[in-house]
């Protein structure tokens, strides 16, 4: 009895190390994160290209505007519900690690960060990371043609109470 009592005893102290061995690796992680300059995404509307009128703010590019309603995978950039604006005429050759872009992928629309770019002898491939998703790199590699917009501004909606 004193045999399987002492047991249960290291099964629960290693249980409490395990969890207290996770809990530190995300602390660590997270200050990481705080103090290392992390890429941002690249300019890509021209300053000219921009003007007020009146009480309106114009960008005289073709932009598309989305509202992504999938998960709160790119908190704190923009929460479901923000306005995303997009630019789906843009050279995919120039993008850089720290953009923000919308790909395809299983029927549906991701927004995420490129996280790394390489290259075959088909051309670019980027992975790609959502910056809430605890540094999780996507699974996909995806090429120039699956992405559909680079982002270029979010407006940040009210939420209904």
């Amino acid at each position: 009895m004193g045999l399987i009592w002492e047991l249960a005893q290291v099964k629960k102290e290693n249980k409490a190390l395990l969890i207290k061995i996770a809990e530190l690796e995300a602390e660590i992680t997270e200050l990481k994160r705080a103090g290392v300059e992390r890429p941002s995404p690249q300019g890509v509307i021209l300053k000219d290209e921009t003007y007020f009128q009146a009480d309106k703010f114009i960008i005289s590019r073709k932009l598309v505007r989305m509202e992504p309603t999938g998960s709160d995978s790119m908190d704190p950039l923009f929460d479901k519900g923000d306005l995303v604006i997009g630019l789906a005429d843009f050279d995919r050759n120039s993008l850089k690690v720290g953009d923000v872009v919308v790909y395809g992928a299983n029927a549906q629309y991701i927004v995420h960060r490129i996280h790394s770019i390489t290259e075959d002898s088909q051309g670019r491939l980027y992975r790609l990371v959502g910056d809430n998703n605890g540094g999780r790199i996507d699974p996909y590699l995806v090429r120039n043609e699956h992405l559909i917009y680079l982002v270029v501004g979010v407006i940040y909606l009210k939420k209904e109470a």
